[in-house]
């Protein structure tokens, strides 16, 4: 439970483009991948035997499914048609192989997690808010340090992601 409430004052934490320089942070990407590797250990308590305590514990109702699931907004319905068709833009361009292998992996788990979170609605949050947590689990270190290095492709997956992040604020 301390790790999702250290998570989520990250996040709250996060410097937006206007005022980044002001908090210090002249790489926003740099703070992103920080978050990305935070939401890693989650997943990594979640898949411990620890972990499984939590999925039964107090917290329970955040991890469990509903019958009545929030509908998902505007936003996320475009993010379902928009991440695949740049997958397939990155399966077309002419990229590295190593490069090209990374953005392709990475953009069918962001639209497999896109998928899953409308597929299976919980009682506690809309599948918006969980795309925050989960995506950033299924991120391949690789592609955090291509996206780090500033590649075209990868940022603009991380476009897409944050703007689940901007809807969440």
């Amino acid at each position: 439970a301390a790790a999702i409430f250290i998570v989520i004052n990250k996040f709250a934490a996060f410097p937006s483009c206007e005022d980044y320089q002001a908090h210090g942070c002249l790489m926003p990407i740099q703070a992103l991948v920080e978050m990305f590797s935070l939401v890693n250990g989650i997943s990594a308590l979640l898949m411990s035997s620890e972990g499984k305590s939590i999925l039964n514990g107090p917290l329970k109702d955040f991890f469990s499914r509903c019958i009545c699931p929030h509908p998902p907004s505007e936003l996320f319905q475009e993010l379902l048609t928009r991440v695949p068709e740049l997958k397939l833009r990155a399966e077309s361009d002419a990229l590295d192989p190593k490069a090209k292998l990374i953005l392709i992996t990475t953009l069918q788990s962001f639209a497999e997690c896109l998928e899953d979170t409308m597929n299976r609605p919980t009682v506690s949050c809309p599948p918006e808010m969980r795309v925050q947590f989960m995506w950033p689990m299924m991120v391949s270190r690789d592609f955090l340090e291509l996206a780090g290095s500033g590649h075209p492709l990868a940022l603009v997956t991380l476009a897409y992601y944050d703007t689940i992040l901007s809807w969440g604020e």
